[in-house]
């Protein structure tokens, strides 16, 4: 088995990162 690497993780706090600024984004805009 592999052991989740923290590479992977990276990924998913980037990914998460990216969706709370598009979350932001809306609010800004004013579509949130």
């Amino acid at each position: 088995m592999t052991q989740p690497t923290p590479n992977k993780q990276h990924l998913l706090l980037v990914d998460d990162d990216q969706r709370m600024r598009e979350l932001l984004t809306d609010v800004f805009t004013g579509k949130g």
